[in-house]
């Protein structure tokens, strides 16, 4: 009986090592496990390092295709206030990073930030997660963001008359990451 119940043990065994193929099979289950994450259920789009400036540019242009496709949006980037070019007195708090630019004009890619709570002081690295909300024509928050950044169109070369701005619902300290991203 014990050979019988060592030669059953032994099959299983079998069986199930061969199924797993080795190192790569546990990897690939711990990526699908990882991809089914509350945060997949929850529809969160998670901003990468290496598209950085490609994804905000593209949450600008297409803000209301975010807004019904994900509940919350996240990304890393530091704390940098900047000012309001028509009233120098007032600065608006953004979540951004350096990007690309010529002859000494970078760009700041990353979005005016609304929170309830304090925010850390400047060039201090976070990670929000939030919701991109929509500021209108008649918004204070609007008339900064059009002074500062100009008409925007859509690759149709249609005009967008509204803008984007970020409502952080979580911000948690985050590891410093690229200062300057680039264009992928």
């Amino acid at each position: 009986m014990k050979k019988i119940i060592c030669l059953f043990l032994s099959a299983v065994m079998l069986v199930s090592f061969s199924s797993c193929s080795g190192k790569q099979g546990v990897i690939d289950r711990a990526r699908k496990e990882k991809e089914t994450t509350v945060e997949t259920l929850e529809k969160v789009f998670t901003v990468r390092e290496n598209t950085f400036v490609a994804s905000v540019d593209n949450m600008y242009r297409e803000t209301d295709y975010y807004i019904g496709e994900y509940n919350y949006v996240k990304y890393v980037g530091f704390v940098l206030h900047q000012e309001d070019p028509s009233d120098k007195s007032i600065s608006y708090p953004w979540v951004c990073r350096y990007g690309p630019g010529c002859c000494g004009s970078g760009t700041t890619p990353g979005f005016v930030v609304v929170y309830d709570g304090d925010l850390p002081e400047d060039k201090t690295w976070v990670e929000v997660t939030g919701k991109l909300k929509i500021a209108k024509e008649g918004d204070e928050i609007y008339s900064y963001l059009h002074d500062l950044l100009g008409t925007l169109y859509k690759d149709d070369n249609t005009a967008i008359s509204t803008y984007a701005y970020f409502e952080i619902e979580r911000i948690l300290p985050a590891k410093a990451g690229l200062e300057t991203v680039g264009i992928t």
